[in-house]
């Protein structure tokens, strides 16, 4: 009972970062999570204590980090001696994080940073951070493992992992088994990602595989064509790309795609590049509902989805960041710079009415 009340109390303080602790106390005595006690009404005081990192100890477990991996920060244009030790720092990385205090690991700032050394340091991180869509994703892009790691709530989330599903086909295989018996959700993963059927943990339904088989065969065509192809076709029609999963993470035709068709960006890899969001929300403002949550919080993103339609507002993540007094100034500028042109108008009516002979008002 002591260690369930605890944990409950705990629970309660959702915070962001550091650690939150509770003691009870009964009669002067610290109650441990092992202790039992006998009675039955137990009055105890609950004291809380939140405890993270100053800004100096925050600079010095990054800067650890940093030095851990040999300031490489790309496989990319490493030679092989570079590679190797690029790949040692990582496995120091691990190490390190490992090894620093419970404060350290519960801190957002260090966390994002060990992350990005090692994937696996989301293992030894506080959990709430299993629980940051941004922050898994992030791990995922370095091994799709990551996604083991994740809480049950991401595991579960349709749109979270068949993003995931469309890099890479793997990760169907660390989904929740819940979500994989959502045959809607497997047919659409199978769909996105044919790869993803080589690395399902169950056996297929036959019907489904028929229904992906008929879907499938046009789609697989699609891998003979070139960019110069995919070009045309998205100008034609932008939700072609939802057939060509081959260039859904190709940032120019995608935003060919976007530009035809703003519905593009719900079959796009893409959905946390600026560029590509920005386009399809200033057309559509209710596709902000498929941004990256780092984008629901940017200004300017969030901002021009409302612009399009006030009502995106609710995909908006902080909300009391935005408030519609900005977007209602950019209308009333807009309004102001299109009334030249009005009165333009008005001016050359009334000229014409001269010419036809009709009274000067």
């Amino acid at each position: 009972m002591v260690a369930e009340l605890r944990t409950k109390l705990v629970n309660l303080r959702h915070s962001r970062t550091g650690v939150d602790r509770v003691l009870l106390v009964n009669n002067g005595d610290i109650l441990q999570d092992e202790t039992m006690v006998e009675a039955e009404l137990v009055e105890c005081t609950a004291m809380f204590q939140h405890e993270e990192l100053c800004k100096e100890e925050r600079r010095s477990c990054i800067n650890s980090l940093s030095q851990a991996v040999c300031n490489y920060r790309s496989q990319e244009v490493l030679r092989p001696r570079q590679m190797r030790m690029w790949l040692q720092g990582r496995v120091r990385a691990l190490k390190v994080f490992s090894d620093f205090s419970d404060v350290a690991r519960a801190d957002a700032q260090v966390v994002k940073e060990a992350v990005h050394c090692h994937w696996q340091c989301l293992e030894f991180a506080h959990e709430r951070f299993r629980a940051d869509a941004a922050l898994v994703l992030q791990a995922c892009k370095h091994n799709t493992q990551a996604l083991a790691l994740a809480s049950a709530k991401l595991r579960v989330d349709k749109q979270f992992v068949l993003r995931l599903v469309r890099r890479d086909g793997r990760a169907v295989r660390f989904a929740s088994p819940e979500l994989c018996r959502d045959r809607e959700f497997m047919l659409e993963a199978l769909w996105r990602n044919p790869t993803a059927l080589r690395n399902v943990t169950f056996t297929v339904p036959d019907d489904l595989l028929l229904l992906l088989a008929e879907d499938m065969s046009e789609p697989l065509v699609l891998e003979s064509l070139g960019r110069e192809e995919a070009f045309r076709q998205v100008h034609a029609d932008g939700l072609w790309l939802a057939e060509a999963i081959e260039f859904q993470d190709d940032k120019a035709i995608v935003l060919a795609a976007v530009e035809q068709n703003p519905e593009a960006l719900r079959f796009t890899t893409l959905v946390d590049d600026r560029d590509v969001v920005l386009m399809a929300v200033r057309s559509n403002g209710k596709l902000l509902e498929f941004a990256s949550e780092e984008l629901r919080r940017d200004h300017e993103v969030v901002l021009a989805a409302i612009c399009s339609n006030p009502r995106a507002r609710r995909f908006a993540i902080d909300k009391p960041l935005f408030d519609f007094s900005d977007s209602k100034s950019l209308t009333q500028v807009e309004t102001t710079a299109q009334q030249p042109n009005k009165r333009a108008g008005i001016k050359r009516s009334k000229a014409n009415w001269g010419r036809r002979g009709w009274p000067a008002v």
